[in-house]
C-alpha cells in the first residue's frame, strides 16, 4: 500500500540551436492515480563568443482520478465512496538560462497556471501553485594550472505567500576534473555531504548523505 512513483525523462539537442524534451510521470497512492505528460522545447543563441542564453517553454497535461468505489469495508450507502472523481489539468512553463564555462544564471516558472481542485464529494482542496526558481553558480580556479576549482552555487525557491522562501547553498571542490567533494545546505531543512568521481568523459558517479 505504499505510494509508488514512476518517471521517464528524455531530452536532447536538435541541430545546434534547438532542443526537445519529453517527461512522463505516474504516481499512485491508495485509490488516487496521477499521470502527467510534459513536452519541452528550447532555443539557444550566443550573447558573446563564450556565453549563451537558452529559452525554454513547456506544455503539460495532468490526469487525476480518485477511485473511491474501490475502497473496501465502507458502507455502500455512503455517497463519498459511491462515485469516482477525475480531473484534467493543463499547464505551461517558461525558463531562461544564461551560461558559460565559468558561470550560469537561470530563472524559471515550471507551472504558469494555478489550477484549483475541489472534490465535490469529500470537500478536499488542492491544486497547482505557481513556483518561482532562481539559480546561479560560479567556477573559480584556485591555482594557475586549473587542477583545483571551487564551485559555489545557490537556488532560491518561492511560492509567494503560499509557503516560506527556501534557499539552497552548495559548495564543491573539484580536483583535476577527476573527483569532487562538497556540502549543501537548505534553509530550515537539511545539510548534506557530497562526493563524486568522473568515470570517463560522459559519466559521473555521485553520492549525497543527508545529515539532518
Amino acid at each position: 500500500g505504499a505510494p509508488r512513483t514512476s518517471t521517464l525523462h528524455v531530452h536532447g539537442p536538435l541541430r545546434e540551436k534547438y532542443g526537445l524534451g519529453l517527461a512522463l510521470q505516474y504516481d499512485q497512492w491508495g485509490v488516487h492515480d496521477w499521470g502527467e505528460l510534459q513536452g519541452m522545447y528550447t532555443y539557444k543563441f550566443y550573447v558573446s563568443p563564450k556565453s549563451k542564453v537558452s529559452v525554454g517553454v513547456s506544455a503539460s497535461l495532468l490526469y487525476q482520478v480518485s477511485n473511491y468505489t474501490e475502497v473496501r469495508g465502507m458502507e455502500t450507502t455512503d455517497p463519498v465512496f459511491a462515485v469516482d472523481e477525475s480531473n484534467i489539468l493543463p499547464n505551461f512553463g517558461f525558463g531562461l538560462f544564461y551560461y558559460s564555462n565559468q558561470h550560469y544564471l537561470g530563472f524559471s516558472i515550471p507551472r504558469l497556471l494555478t489550477n484549483d481542485y475541489l472534490s465535490v464529494l469529500t470537500g478536499a482542496e488542492g491544486g497547482q501553485f505557481r513556483h518561482f526558481y532562481v539559480a546561479g553558480g560560479l567556477v573559480l580556479p584556485l591555482n594557475e594550472s586549473g587542477s583545483l576549482k571551487l564551485k559555489p552555487a545557490a537556488l532560491l525557491k518561492t511560492v509567494g505567500s503560499s509557503a516560506p522562501i527556501q534557499l539552497d547553498l552548495d559548495l564543491q571542490l573539484f580536483v583535476n576534473d577527476a573527483f569532487w567533494v562538497g556540502g549543501s545546505y537548505r534553509t530550515g531543512d537539511s545539510f548534506d555531504l557530497l562526493a563524486g568521481v568522473y568515470v570517463g568523459r560522459n559519466l559521473r558517479l555521485g553520492y549525497a548523505y543527508d545529515l539532518i
